[in-house]
């Protein structure tokens, strides 16, 4: 368990603002990793790599799903009463655009899931002999 699973467990509880705030957190981590992997050495040995990816992999999956559902939510908001669109534009043809872009997000998020799964694999074969 790590200090993630403590601040969002998956059973919930669930609110808008623990959802707002585990979106900003994945954003802080891929954040780190991107400043982390930069750096030769931090990625360890191939073991490492391939639980990295495949960490990665099962990311991918869910990603599509979190964006799936979040294109869910903005589907609900054309039935919302008193929704507004602050650029003077139909709210509902607004909600409706956010739909469809957020389910080609989720599309293109799965097109991430088959590449990554196959590296994991491959990198799982890699090792490192001792030298004798």
């Amino acid at each position: 368990m790590t200090h993630v699973d403590d601040a969002f467990p998956p059973d919930g509880p669930h609110t808008a603002d623990s959802v707002r705030d585990a979106a900003r957190t994945v954003n802080m981590v891929v954040t780190y990793l991107s400043y982390a992997t930069a750096h030769p050495g931090t990625v360890g040995d191939p073991t490492n790599l391939a639980i990295v990816v495949g960490d990665l992999h099962q990311v991918a999956v869910k990603l599509s799903q979190v964006l799936h559902q979040l294109a869910g939510a903005a589907d609900r908001y054309t039935t919302m009463s008193g929704l507004s669109d602050d650029h003077g534009g139909h709210p509902v043809v607004t909600a409706r655009e956010v739909d469809v872009r957020l389910r080609e997000a989720a599309g293109a998020a799965l097109k991430l899931v088959d590449p990554l799964g196959a590296a994991r694999e491959a990198a799982a074969h890699l090792g490192v002999q001792s030298a004798r």
